[in-house]
């Protein structure tokens, strides 16, 4: 992690570039496509009757109101979200020839059909799947040990604080217990430490979500394996400057 060398990150746009465009929309894959990112990083969520689809938040908001997305159908979600919410399979299919995937899948009960969805447009080595939940990381490997899965840590509001915070900054026997292939720790929980112990154990990490021009130069300089960012073309920009 020191010494003249930098090993250069892979540039995750997440939810694709949102400079110019709305957060997970083709609008923003696109652009993170013209750009050069290495991959786009989504959020999944499935809809009452069973459609898949690119969205963060667990609910939609209309009039001051939440609809939770998870109770509402596909075609009532098109009158109250105020854009186009994309299928996820129709992004695979659009552009999965072009750029790779972090799929975060934000709710467990589905890991089966939702495998099943992106095998069907994009092949394995094309993509990854991460989830805050262990029982997701557990049920994916599973289902098809050739698909790499990571283990997301720096749950907002998780349900025992102290207790999920420990094992975030501590999560090498947690990441063992559910079979994650690699860690995608928020950037706060990445410190020269924890970077070190993850090379030392030969784990991957992904972090998130590097948008400062200081933590992504030294993300790239502790030769972390991806950086995930808001600013897909700043992220590039320095990742290259240093290599160069």
């Amino acid at each position: 992690m020191s010494g003249d060398k930098v090993t250069i990150p892979l540039i995750a746009a997440h939810r694709g570039s949102t400079d110019s465009a709305r957060e997970n929309t083709r609008e923003a894959f696109s652009r993170a496509v013209e750009l050069g990112a290495d991959m786009i990083e989504i959020d999944v969520r499935r809809s009452a009757d069973g459609v898949l689809l690119v969205h963060h938040d667990r609910f939609v908001t209309r009039d001051n109101r939440e609809y939770v997305i998870a109770e509402v159908d596909y075609r009532a979600l098109g009158s109250l979200a105020d854009y186009q919410i994309p299928r996820l399979e129709e992004v695979l299919a659009e552009f999965g020839r072009h750029i790779r995937f972090d799929i975060e899948l934000k709710e467990t009960g589905y890991e089966e059909y939702f495998l099943d969805a992106v095998l069907k447009h994009i092949p394995r080595g094309r993509f990854v799947c991460t989830s805050f939940h262990d029982s997701t990381v557990a049920a994916l490997k599973k289902m098809d040990p050739a698909v790499p899965v990571g283990l997301l840590l720096g749950e907002r509001d998780p349900v025992n604080l102290l207790n999920t915070r420990l094992t975030e900054m501590f999560p090498w026997r947690r990441r063992k217990r559910c079979g994650a292939d690699f860690l995608a720790p928020h950037y706060a929980l990445a410190s020269y430490r924890f970077v070190k112990a993850a090379a030392a154990k030969r784990i991957p990490l992904y972090i998130w979500t590097v948008n400062q021009p200081r933590l992504i130069e030294r993300f790239c300089r502790w030769r972390v394996d991806v950086v995930i960012t808001d600013h897909a073309q700043k992220a590039i920009d320095i990742r290259d400057g240093l290599s160069g």
